[in-house]
């Protein structure tokens, strides 16, 4: 008995060096991966200071301002990449899966200038505007690589012009299509009196053949969401879906996804969902306000949920779940 006690013992001193080291070495390997996890960015991360401020204007990225130093990310399921494009005073517009080109806009003495960048060449391609432009609303590249462009052109005591335009596939020439036209009274008009509603085209989203126009259709401070799509052979918007109603006053953020026919409307902590025109479905952010950045992956809709509160001077998104609950892809 004392002797099977004593090897025991014996059996541990023997071993208990090695023990040792291997604890120690399991010790490291934790510290080592605690390090590793706290330096590890969140994939979602948007600004990660207080001097950083964002923005999206086109579907599937995000602009990020650091002082005066700019970076654009793109929106996928695993996370904002990095975008590097050729694109020093300029802003993004358009991005074509299909060719991986970006259409830029810049500013000279002129006005407005257009460029195409080819991700693969890393060249730029000068575009001539389809026409003299007030002010871009919104541009798309199609399945066939044409852009479609929509833009106002005011002028003093004209009515003001919504116009869509076209390009054929080599971007040279152009086709321009009067899509509404408005004038400083009717929009007063519709401000002081119980006039007829106001509707302006706000945004363009392009599929294989054509493009899809999202308006606001204003009546006295509240707003409906309607989708048409624009047919080029009658000059006609054809209806498609919408959402009633919006708050006027607080900013709103759409998409429209084509190969879903869903309509996403985002406003303050609420995101409403049209799918097919039918009775809209609400997903409440808990009253945390915020902004919502919409994208589209292998035919999906990707939607990124952007806190307004900063945690530690950070901001990071978080993606929207379940969304496959709801919308029937």
């Amino acid at each position: 008995m004392n002797s099977k006690e004593w090897s025991s013992n014996q059996a541990f001193r023997l071993h208990s060096p090695s023990l040792q080291i291997t604890a120690v070495i399991f010790f490291m390997i934790i510290v080592m991966f605690s390090v590793v996890s706290c330096k590890r960015k969140d994939p979602f991360l948007v600004c990660g200071s207080d001097d950083c401020s964002f923005s999206s204007s086109v579907t599937g990225f995000v602009e990020i301002k650091i002082q005066n130093r700019k970076s654009l990310k793109k929106l996928t399921k695993s996370g904002l990449l990095p975008v590097n494009i050729v694109a020093q005073g300029k802003n993004l517009l358009a991005f074509c899966p299909r060719s991986k080109s970006y259409l830029l806009r810049g500013l000279d003495k002129y006005g407005y200038k257009l460029e195409i960048f080819d991700a693969d060449t890393e060249k730029l391609k000068k575009v001539e505007l389809p026409g003299e432009i007030s002010s871009i609303l919104s541009a798309c590249f199609d399945g066939s690589g044409r852009i479609w462009f929509l833009s106002v052109k005011d002028h003093p005591d004209m009515p003001r012009k919504f116009i869509l335009s076209k390009s054929d596939p080599q971007h040279i020439e152009w086709t321009n299509y009067l899509i509404r036209e408005e004038t400083e009274e009717s929009w007063l008009e519709r401000i002081f009196t119980l006039g007829l509603p106001i509707e302006r085209p706000a945004s363009l989203t392009c599929g294989e053949d054509g493009s899809y126009i999202i308006t606001h259709q204003y009546f006295q401070d509240m707003m409906r969401i309607n989708v048409y799509l624009f047919d080029d052979v009658d000059r006609s918007l054809r209806y498609v879906s919408s959402f009633f109603p919006v708050d006027e006053s607080g900013k709103v953020s759409t998409y429209y996804s084509i190969k879903n026919s869903t309509l996403f409307v985002f406003q303050n902590s609420e995101l409403h969902i049209v799918h097919q025109n039918q009775f809209p479905e609400t997903i409440l952010f808990d009253d945390e306000k915020g902004e919502m950045v919409f994208a589209e992956e292998d035919g999906k809709p990707v939607l990124m949920f952007i806190p307004g509160k900063r945690v530690d001077g950070k901001i990071a998104g978080r993606l929207v779940e379940n969304l496959s609950e709801i919308v029937k892809y």
